[in-house]
């Protein structure tokens, strides 16, 4: 098994148990068990950011006791994201998008050209398509 295999199979084996900064931990410290490209490494087996996992990194690099003192466990608690956070999905934001489902879920219901359970990738390509035709 290569490299990127392992760490792969391990992130996906330990993806539904990490929370966003346990993700950001474990990157950085399979990076930097890598050493030399382990930054590339990881970001190309999980799929992360190169950002996310040098964060992690520096994380890492702050003793405990510093942690424990408040120094960094207010600004750690607080990077923890609520329910709801993060960027709007293109589907509830992008009004290309909302015409394309509206028109989606008006056609056939029974032989509709395309579910909606297309990734966002795909409906992003539709989008820029849409524009570029003018409809």
């Amino acid at each position: 098994m290569s490299i990127i295999e392992n760490i792969r199979t391990k992130f996906e084996a330990l993806i539904p148990y990490m929370d966003e900064r346990l993700r950001r931990l474990w990157a950085g410290s399979e990076a930097v068990a890598l050493e030399k490209e382990g930054i590339k490494i990881v970001a190309f087996a999980t799929g992360l950011s190169t950002k996310t996992i040098r964060s992690g990194i520096q994380e890492l690099q702050v003793p405990l006791s510093q942690k424990t003192q408040g120094i960094v466990s207010t600004s750690m608690a607080q990077k923890m994201r609520k329910p709801g956070g993060g960027r709007k999905s293109l589907l509830e934001t992008d009004p290309t998008l909302i015409r394309f489902r509206k028109i989606n879920r008006t056609s056939n219901s029974r032989r509709s050209l395309f579910t909606l359970t297309l990734d966002s990738e795909k409906y992003l390509k539709i989008s820029q398509s849409f524009r570029r035709d003018g409809t």
